[in-house]
């Protein structure tokens, strides 16, 4: 986000809330004398603009005369006329018609009928505001995410332009005593409408941040695994290291230590068949099924499991979290942009889920979701070694979906800037499930994929959606002003983030 941006923004915030202070304590006696007079005619000129129709001659012309009256006044520099004009029309005014009862308040309500009809006319036939709730279109547009940081800002000041300019809320928590952190104890506090905030104990100390508790537990969740994976992990003997076949093959730690990842490697008697890694907690050495990568995402999945709370053991200045809860990106979608061309291969797209069935049912979270529409009508698909394969209506070979069709497919294979190619998902995903698994889409239905594929509910779970469910095409993310803000879809991978290797295995 270019710094002019913020700058701009900031600027235009600031002069929306405090303009109107900065110039009354900056005009001289009389330019508050002839603001005030501006007032008065501005009244008086939108008066009679709205009611000219209806009021008699007399009371046209009364009016008429009073708003020459004013601006020749605030058109001179004669300071006496100036006080006595703004003196005689402070108060009663002779010759105007009566009021009305109740016409301050009906007038108000007209007002917010129409503004009311104006907003939601634009909304439905025209362009309408979504907010991204989740992560499953990462890194292309942000859902509501944390953001570890060393350096937050500590002035009310800073924390306001912090949520103004990025939509950043702090979450800093020090135990103030020892205790332990307790997932269990995470509830709702009473915060204000739209800003939800979270309360935990840490022994028996009371916490409070901002964030829902689903988005507390999922940041804390998120910043503990960043320091799992530079570790060291400390295990205690008998603690679980970790489990395989969802369960049926647990192994557990032989004897308190420490796992240091650099201690991980291939074993000798590994092979491409049938990879083993071998590494060390403390003096003892365990061998273990699978690459180091798959080995190392497994143990710290294990090692975070929220039934466990070994790692919550703090002491008196210790940190539990710090870093900023991020908003999800805003987003306007231009909901004609279908009336007028039909959808292409590679859109960004917001779709609704009516009538989808969710096949583990957990249910969608909401009505509005935004995927890649990377399916046509008669298309089939396939997923083969993390990348998206179509075979086109009437066409007898797969070909590579790439940068030809969008650029967003080259972006999503390139595993670097938290891209991590496509997934084969594991129950209750039912469609595009392994190598040789092919999806073949209906007439009139499209398929949409989440560009964080590991982390996406989509047409892999529900299958293809009716075109009837496609509600537009996503223009601009309009706030925060983060790298994103602008045209969406745009952006190469952040290099700062560098090579981010898919979590996933490929399934044959």
């Amino acid at each position: 986000m270019p710094l002019y941006v913020q700058i701009i923004v900031d600027l235009a915030v600031f002069w929306f809330f405090f303009g109107n202070y900065v110039q009354k304590y900056c005009r001289t006696p009389q330019g508050k004398r002839k603001y005030q007079l501006a007032q008065i005619e501005k009244f008086f000129h939108n008066y009679l603009l709205r009611d000219r129709d209806i009021l008699e001659p007399r009371y046209v012309n009364r009016l008429t005369e009073i708003l020459d009256d004013i601006r020749n006044a605030r058109q001179s520099n004669d300071d006496q006329l100036i006080s006595k004009t703004l003196e005689k029309y402070s108060n009663d005014i002779p010759g105007l018609p009566p009021a009305k009862k109740g016409a301050k308040i009906s007038d108000q309500l007209e007002v917010l009928v129409v503004a009311l009809g104006l907003a939601f006319g634009v909304r439905s036939l025209f362009i309408q505001p979504f907010k991204i709730p989740t992560g499953s279109m990462q890194p292309t547009l942000y859902g509501i995410h944390f953001t570890p940081a060393e350096k937050l800002p500590s002035t009310k000041i800073g924390k306001f332009f912090s949520f103004l300019n990025f939509s950043r809320r702090n979450l800093d928590v020090v135990a103030r005593s020892d205790g332990r952190f307790d997932w269990d104890s995470l509830q709702p506090a009473k915060s204000y409408p739209f800003f939800p905030s979270t309360q935990f104990l840490i022994g028996m100390d009371v916490y409070r941040v901002p964030g829902s508790v689903a988005e507390v537990q999922r940041s804390i969740y998120e910043y503990y695994q960043e320091k799992a994976r530079k570790g060291p992990l400390s295990f205690r003997q008998s603690d679980p290291l970790i489990i395989y076949n969802q369960g049926a093959y647990p192994i557990f730690v032989r004897q308190s230590g420490e796992l240091d990842w650099s201690t991980m490697k291939l074993s000798a008697q590994s092979t491409a068949e049938r990879p083993v890694t071998t590494l060390k907690i403390g003096s003892e050495t365990y061998d273990l099924p699978g690459l180091p990568e798959d080995v190392k995402r497994n143990i710290i999945r294990m090692y975070l499991n929220p039934s466990t709370s070994r790692f919550f053991d703090l002491k008196a200045g210790d940190t539990l979290i710090r870093g900023f809860l991020e908003t999800g990106d805003h987003l306007f979608v231009n909901r004609l942009s279908l009336a007028f061309k039909e959808p292409k291969r590679g859109d960004v797209m917001v779709v609704t889920t009516d009538d989808l069935e969710d096949p583990d049912g957990t249910g969608f979270g909401g009505r509005y979701y935004v995927k890649r529409l990377v399916g046509l009508p008669g298309d089939t698909l396939k997923i083969v070694d993390r990348k998206l394969y179509v075979k086109a209506k009437g066409e007898s070979d797969f070909r590579l979906l790439d940068a030809k069709d969008a650029k967003g497919f080259e972006r999503i294979y390139s595993e670097t800037g938290a891209y991590h190619g496509y997934a084969h998902m594991p129950e209750p995903a039912i469609h595009l499930t392994s190598n040789s698994a092919e999806m073949q889409i209906p007439d009139g239905h499209y398929v949409m994929l989440g560009d964080n594929s590991e982390n996406s509910k989509d047409s892999r779970y529900w299958g293809s959606v009716p075109r009837k469910n496609l509600v537009g095409k996503p223009g601009v993310v309009w706030w925060p002003l983060s790298r994103r803000w602008g045209l969406i879809d745009r952006l190469d991978p952040d290099p700062a983030i560098g090579p981010t290797p898919a979590n996933y295995p490929v399934i044959p």
